[in-house]
C-alpha cells in the first residue's frame, strides 16, 4: 500500500475530503519519523514497533579505485510485527503461483 492509497482509504473511512485525510497521513508519518530519530524505538500496539538499530562499521575494497577503505557505523531501522499481527500472517492463505499444482 502506498501513501497515496492510504490516504484514499482513510477519507473514505473518515468521510472525509482526500486532502484532510493526506495531510492526517503526512502528520503521522512526521511523528513517527521524528520519535524514531528522538526516541530510537516506536510502539504501537497492535502492529507493532520499529526500532532503530546500528549496523557495525566494516572494512571493504572500492570497485573502482581498488584501494581499501572503512565503512562507519550507520542507523537502520527495523519494524517488528506484533503478536496479532503474526498469527494473522500464520492464518492468512496465499494466491498460487504459476509453478504450483493445485492439491
Amino acid at each position: 500500500m502506498t501513501k497515496k492509497e492510504l490516504a484514499k482509504k482513510l477519507s473514505k473511512e473518515l468521510d472525509c475530503t482526500y486532502a484532510k485525510a493526506r495531510f492526517i497521513t503526512d502528520a503521522f508519518i512526521e511523528i513517527i519519523s521524528d520519535a524514531l530519530v528522538n526516541e530510537r524505538e516506536v510502539k504501537l500496539q497492535g502492529l507493532g514497533s520499529w526500532r532503530i538499530h546500528l549496523r557495525k562499521g566494516y572494512a571493504r575494497t572500492n570497485k573502482v579505485t581498488k584501494k581499501p577503505e572503512y565503512m562507519p557505523p550507520a542507523p537502520y531501522c527495523r519494524f517488528h510485527a506484533s503478536k496479532q499481527i503474526k498469527d494473522r500472517l500464520q492464518r492468512m492463505t496465499l494466491p498460487m503461483s504459476k509453478g504450483q499444482l493445485a492439491q
